[in-house]
């Protein structure tokens, strides 16, 4: 687990995970809040006010046509 201050909402504890990748040589770090849990509705209101900031004509058509 991992806890973050974030200047918007404030503390978010996010579960972590480490996944190898077929070649061997890389790693991902994997970092979600808890289905149900108050960090999840912050994630949720983070994605949000990106998807609001997103400058116009960066969206690809499949983003266009939500």
């Amino acid at each position: 687990m991992r806890e973050l201050d974030h200047p918007v909402v404030g503390r978010v504890t996010l579960a972590n995970e480490t996944v190898s990748l077929p070649d061997g040589d890389q790693q991902i770090g994997l970092f979600y809040a808890r289905p149900g849990a108050s960090d999840a509705d912050a994630l949720t209101l983070l994605a949000e006010s990106l998807e609001r900031h997103i400058a116009p004509g960066t969206l690809s058509r499949t983003e266009k046509a939500r």
